[in-house]
């Protein structure tokens, strides 16, 4: 599970998930706060390159179910506007430049992604960045402005999957990860096209 974080128009708000930290956040009146305000962990846990951290490319799916970014409070319900991501005290973003870089989510009454392969729903592509720089100390959150807002329901699982076509540097740990129960997360081979390679809690 990696540690990401979104944020909301109404609220904000985070998820569970064995992809390191995921954390869901909702923007605030004046947007003056720099980690989110709901995410389902805020710990280091173990460190995993999946997805920003494999040079060639990689693309993941991650599952929060409902219910699970309930830190501080439970999330309510409103667009996600930002999204938030976890990075590993030991392994900083420093000037990694991704060729293309791509979020899109989706949401299901599902506890679990699919054996076996890659989530199929519907899916909205709300972030694609091509040559995005991205700096970030370890222990902190990176944040990216989504290019189209989410509509959040906190009764349902969100499927959040991110991509990119590679990046110039090496590969390098750079999320935090929390072993859950069920399939959290799938992940493609290294490269793209995505092909499917496995998945895992």
């Amino acid at each position: 599970l990696k540690q990401l974080i979104f944020m909301k128009t109404k609220s904000p708000f985070c998820f569970r998930n064995s992809f390191a930290f995921l954390v869901l956040f909702f923007s605030l009146a004046l947007n003056l706060i720099a980690q989110p305000q709901y995410y389902n962990f805020n710990t280091t846990g173990t460190n995993n390159s999946f997805p920003l951290g494999i040079a060639t490319g990689k693309m993941l799916q991650a599952l929060v179910v409902a219910g699970e970014f309930n830190q501080p409070t439970p999330s309510p319900s409103g667009n996600i506007t930002k999204f938030y991501y976890r990075v590993n005290e030991l392994y900083p973003f420093v000037n990694i430049n991704y060729s293309f870089l791509y979020i899109r989510m989706g949401q299901a009454n599902i506890t679990t992604l699919p054996t076996g392969a890659f989530y199929t729903g519907t899916m909205d592509t709300v972030f694609k960045g091509t040559n995005y720089l991205v700096n970030a100390a370890g222990g902190t959150w990176v944040t990216f402005n989504l290019t189209t807002p989410f509509a959040y329901d906190p009764a349902q699982g969100l499927i959040i999957e991110i991509g990119n076509f590679g990046f110039s540097g090496v590969n390098f740990f750079p999320a935090c990860n929390t072993n859950l129960t069920g399939n959290r997360r799938s992940y493609s081979v290294g490269g793209s096209p995505f092909v499917y390679s496995g998945q895992g809690v």
